[in-house]
């Protein structure tokens, strides 16, 4: 409901817009020839006409002679006979039509701040009252999956993420963080993986995962409800940001080739997150882009091409490094879209350094990069618990990022994993037939006793005061 009134206050602003844009320049023209006018009648000289002409068959045919042609200021006036007199300007028309245009030009203004101030006090309220929750991803023994598939899962999840139009304007957009959790354990550190999401969004966040490893949960480990983990957790004492090196166009190093790597790169990130002293959190945060990203991304592609193709040697045009790297660029620009925020934090200066340049090892046509925060340091430190995103986006656009750089980020660690304490899942997940009914569904019904069965049966004698009662024997049983 509170969209619906933005937008409806967006159009009404956008409507009064449009009618002072197409009313100033006929209320401009009107004013101008009411002060022509104005001083025409002051001078003593009527305003002049502005010649017309009729175009067409029916137009009239007249012919031009050099009366016609002489000035009309030349000529005697009928009125006051003789010369006219000099025409001499009225300053309070002028000032009438100045003061006019600026009392529009300020209503304009005014409009549009109230408009702006309404959209940011909106969305900063919807980003205040907005709630992610913590759910850990169980891990099962059947974590494979191709590449194709984890790029159709990064898809579905960024397309359920995706806001309206109006509603992206007025409460911003929703998004997802994929965290890499290593924390003390009884004996050595322990790894798991959490997903942070709105709780509305958890369900259909998790039939995307199932989609492509089929016995992954969320939040859960049988059928029972997600449920969030509990606890707060704390201000750390060192967070660090990690964007592209270079322009969004080119791809992160081994998401071209990934399925041909040694493993993804969670994996390496676990070895040394469990290795380390101290726990630590590597966060990945996505949220899809707007779809004027995609323009932007095929006019950065083609600016690009253009200077590559253009400039020095036309030989370079030609060269193996410059075709792969156009190549990369050309899958980059016809994917999805999406804005990364990589974010590390862990209580020890050296030990958040070390996993930030480890995800940075990676070299390709692109890599990761440490952001330099002198001034921002706190700020994100006081955001991280929250998992609050930038108010606003980097200018470079350096964090925007593909599918496939987002697949090759987020492929899940098979169970071959050797040497990093974390939880899996035993337990398969199969479907049940569809004809096969519940234990919630069954009503057993139990044989009832009749007449005819009592009749038929030999009475039972009670054993004798002192004696025991005999067990039945064998022969006993079977025969009644």
């Amino acid at each position: 409901m509170r969209s619906r009134a933005t937008l409806g206050l967006v159009l009404a602003a956008a409507g009064v817009g449009a009618t002072l844009l197409w009313a100033l320049p006929r209320l401009e023209s009107t004013v101008r020839q009411l002060a022509r006018s104005d001083r025409a009648l002051v001078g003593g000289v009527p305003a002049p006409r502005p010649p017309t002409r009729r175009i067409g068959p029916h137009a009239r045919h007249r012919p031009r002679h050099p009366e016609h042609l002489a000035s009309r200021a030349a000529r005697p006036h009928a009125i006051g006979g003789g010369r006219a007199r000099p025409r001499t300007r009225r300053p309070e028309a002028i000032s009438r039509s100045h003061s006019l245009k600026g009392l529009l030009v300020v209503l304009a203004a005014a409009l549009t701040a109230l408009l702006l101030g309404a959209l940011v006090a909106s969305r900063l309220w919807a980003r205040r009252q907005r709630v992610y929750a913590l759910y850990e991803l169980h891990l099962s023994l059947q974590d494979e999956a191709p590449f194709a598939r984890v790029m159709a899962m990064v898809r579905q999840i960024g397309g359920t993420l995706r806001a309206r139009p109006g509603e992206r304007l007025a409460r911003g957009q929703p998004l997802v963080a994929f965290e890499a959790i290593a924390m003390s354990g009884p004996t050595e550190m322990q790894w798991r993986i959490g997903v942070r999401c709105e709780p509305r969004a958890v369900r259909a966040i998790e039939a995307h995962i199932r989609g492509c490893y089929p016995d992954v949960r969320l939040g859960r480990v049988h059928d029972e409800p997600p449920t969030p983990l509990q606890g707060r957790m704390q201000v750390p004492r060192h967070v660090l940001r990690l964007c592209k090196a270079k322009t969004f166009v080119l791809p992160l190093g081994g998401s071209a080739t990934a399925e041909g790597q040694e493993g993804p790169p969670l994996k390496q990130l676990a070895t040394v997150q469990t290795a380390l002293a101290h726990g630590s959190v590597v966060r990945l945060q996505i949220a899809p882009a707007p779809l004027g990203a995609e323009l932007l991304a095929r006019a950065a592609y083609r600016r690009r091409e253009a200077s590559r193709g253009g400039a020095g040697d036309r030989l370079e045009l030609f060269s193996p490094l410059t075709r792969q790297e156009m190549n990369s660029a050309e899958d980059t620009q016809n994917q999805a879209l999406f804005w990364l925020e990589a974010q590390v934090c862990s209580p020890d200066r050296e030990e958040c350094w070390r996993l930030a340049q480890g995800l940075a090892a990676e070299r390709g046509a692109n890599r990761l990069q440490v952001r330099h925060m002198l001034l921002q340091s706190w700020l994100y430190r006081r955001r991280f618990p929250r998992a609050l995103p930038p108010l606003w986006r980097s200018p470079s656009l350096r964090s925007l990022v593909s599918t496939a750089e987002l697949a090759h980020l987020l492929e899940l660690p098979s169970a071959a994993m050797k040497g990093v304490a974390v939880r899996r899942n035993a337990v398969p997940r199969l479907p049940a037939d569809t004809d096969a009914r519940r234990a919630g569904e069954l009503q057993p019904s139990w044989p009832t006793r009749t007449h005819n069965d009592a009749e038929r049966d030999p009475p039972t004698r009670a054993p004798a005061a002192g004696r025991r009662a005999r067990p039945a024997g064998r022969h006993e049983e079977i025969l009644g």
